[in-house]
């Protein structure tokens, strides 16, 4: 991609705050703008002793998944050191993180969400195992009920917790001004959760201008559930929820024919 792909392109990121500036930086050498509005705020957790104390026995026949990026910021220092349990993880962007600090994985991840870990051939006769899933607090329950029906044992460990992010008044008033203005062509969403709080947070005012402007995101949930949202904009869907997928798709979407009002034509 060149530094003309994004050209001109204003997007609002919802990324949590920490994790929304990478994004954006790679969206200003490309052309563009990111805006930075951060639907959503990390908030670390301590496990329960009970739960520390079971990861911390873990052996190398026991198996402790990282579902996300935060996840290994949050959980990793929970892992024994000696004997080491077999690691996976879900997405690229987690196998990066736990990279990043000297770990490696026995399971790779294919594709960027549960069902696509789930395919791995060693996921799937789990009889007589133990299984450590380390997540966010409430997360989908599909990973965690899929192993233990293939007949694994299952503790989750719960190190973060997502929350919305209540913008202040000041700030609304200047993303309303931009946003009526034209001044926010696509606006991002990578998860259900980010896309819920990033309407309540806005409220009615933003409604029509939710509605009405092309929404991105990697997940076909948050594509059904802005359709329940009334969102009738164009979603532009990308193979995945990391910064250079993200991105990919959008400068995709940017360099579509165009009809007579400046809009992508679809199906071309």
């Amino acid at each position: 991609m060149s530094a003309e792909d994004l050209c001109r392109l204003r997007i609002l990121v919802t990324r949590p705050a920490g994790q929304c500036e990478a994004l954006c930086r790679r969206i200003a050498e490309l052309g563009g703008e990111g805006i930075p509005w951060p639907a959503i705020e990390i908030e670390p957790l301590r496990p329960d002793a009970g739960s520390r104390e079971q990861l911390a026995r873990a052996g190398d026949e026991d198996l402790v998944i990282f579902v996300s990026r935060n996840a290994v910021v949050h959980g990793a220092t929970l892992l024994p050191r000696s004997p080491r349990p077999r690691l996976a993880a879900i997405g690229p962007s987690t196998r990066n993180a736990l990279e990043q600090i000297g770990l490696d994985l026995d399971i790779e991840p294919d594709g960027f969400d549960s069902e696509s870990l789930l395919t791995h051939r060693q996921l799937t006769k789990l009889e007589g195992h133990r299984v450590f899933i380390v997540r966010g607090a409430g997360g989908r329950e599909l990973l965690g009920d899929t192993l233990r029906e293939r007949g694994a044992t299952v503790d989750y460990v719960e190190v973060y917790r997502r929350r919305p992010r209540t913008s202040t008044p000041r700030e609304r008033a200047e993303l309303l001004a931009t946003w009526q203005s034209g001044g926010v062509d696509l606006y991002t969403a990578t998860s259900v959760q980010i896309l819920e709080a990033l309407y309540s947070d806005l409220g009615d005012e933003f409604s029509e201008m939710l509605a009405s402007t092309p929404l991105v995101t990697a997940s076909r949930r948050v594509v059904q559930r802005s359709e329940e949202l009334r969102h009738r904009a164009e979603r532009v869907l990308a193979p995945g929820p990391d910064d250079r997928s993200l991105v990919a798709a959008i400068a995709s979407w940017r360099g579509r024919p165009r009809d007579p009002a400046g809009r992508p034509e679809l199906g071309k």
